[in-house]
């Protein structure tokens, strides 16, 4: 990439921040565990980031994620083309592979995710599953009439699935000791990241594909206006010359006869064509669409899910379910034994029914009802 490049996706960049308090989530989030797990010191100050050495905390550099903060603060802009993320993705990609741990979540969350008008709620055994997953961070680039970059991150479990809750999960604590990912499961990922990218990027493209097209039409029709016009005046001339040398007299004819005719306009508008085609393929070269992603950082995350045994009484009725509570305290989703659909807020009706808030037919004190109950009647 040329300097001009790189100064034109800052200053965009730039302009893109100063609309946008609080910065990109994706390029904070990777450049800020970059610093963490290569062993320097972050602190915030003055409305700026400040990074320096752990063994020498006193010599530090003011950074920021925001263009309006980093103006006003006199910090450096860390954006797609800055000079400061350039020297960070080249390391990213000289070392590797990073390891960092989820911290676990507290179980009596568990008890959150049920009704409030369930008489009883014991939380009993829990269990910790141990769990991995991957942050792979891409630089996408996208070519055209003009340039765009930026970073996206795809989140997957080992299987190469996606993990949704991973990607406003940000708190992470350092592995010292990580265990190696073989192989042909890191091999699994990366295709699987592959796929997940393509399928975001889907979009994206259709909407660059589509503008481009609206700009290479344009700019097509002035391109064959304006040789249609050149053509049209060559055949004038070229007809104006021949009707006024068969009017004129000998004398008269002879001085005319030095216009264009129709054999040199022929010529001449056979490079016309030529030319007309010459830039029309050049305009359709212009405004291809082409993308490129390039992984610039993998995060290897370990992490336990909470396997917890919750016991749910009332008047009528005893059930005892389980549910798996992730590092941010999200439940894994649990079917309503009514419609099958995940639950939200879990119901026990008083028939010992698991339904959600949606299949609850009847909450009267001591009579709570389902569809399930409904149909049995």
């Amino acid at each position: 990439m040329s300097r001009s490049s790189k100064r034109s996706i800052y200053r965009h960049w730039r302009r893109k921040e100063a609309s946008e308090q609080g910065g990109d989530e994706a390029i904070k989030d990777f450049v800020l565990k970059y610093l963490d797990l290569s062993g320097q010191d972050v602190r915030s100050e003055d409305g700026c980031i400040l990074v320096g050495s752990r063994s020498d905390p006193e010599h530090a550099h003011a950074i920021m994620f925001s263009g309006e903060v980093a103006n006003r603060g006199q910090c450096e802009l860390v954006a797609v083309g800055s000079p400061y993320l350039s020297r960070i993705l080249e390391d990213t990609r000289r070392r590797g592979v990073a390891a960092a741990q989820l911290p676990t979540a507290n179980p009596e969350v568990a008890l959150g995710r049920i009704s409030p008008n369930t008489s009883f709620t014991i939380l009993g055994s829990v269990e910790e599953m141990p769990r991995r997953a991957l942050k792979l961070y891409y630089l996408l680039t996208y070519t055209s009439n003009k340039r765009s970059q930026r970073i996206v991150e795809v989140a997957l479990d080992a299987s190469g699935q996606e993990i949704q809750w991973l990607y406003s999960t940000r708190s992470y604590l350092n592995d010292e000791k990580p265990e190696k990912f073989r192989a042909d499961k890191l091999e699994l990922v990366l295709d699987g990241s592959a796929f997940i990218l393509e399928k975001r990027m889907e979009q994206e493209l259709r909407g660059l594909k589509e503008e481009s097209a609206r700009l290479l039409s344009d700019a097509i029709d002035r391109i064959q206006g304006y040789y249609a016009q050149l053509r049209d005046e060559t055949r004038n001339e070229a007809e104006f010359n021949r009707s006024h040398s068969e009017g004129s007299s000998e004398g008269r004819r002879g001085a005319i006869s030095a216009g264009m005719s129709f054999d040199e306009a022929k010529r001449l508008i056979a490079d016309y064509d030529r030319l007309e085609d010459l830039e029309i393929e050049r305009e359709r070269a212009r405004y291809r669409v082409r993308a490129e992603a390039t992984i610039v950082g993998i995060l290897l995350l370990s992490y336990k899910v909470l396997r917890c045994r919750v016991e749910l009484k009332d008047e009528r009725a005893s059930r005892e379910i389980e549910l798996n509570i992730l590092p941010n305290g999200e439940a894994e989703s649990l079917a309503c034994e009514a419609c099958g659909k995940p639950i939200g807020e879990i119901h026990m009706c008083s028939n010992g029914h698991i339904v959600g808030s949606e299949c609850i037919v009847s909450d009267a004190a001591g009579d709570k009802r389902c569809v399930i109950c409904e149909t049995k009647k």
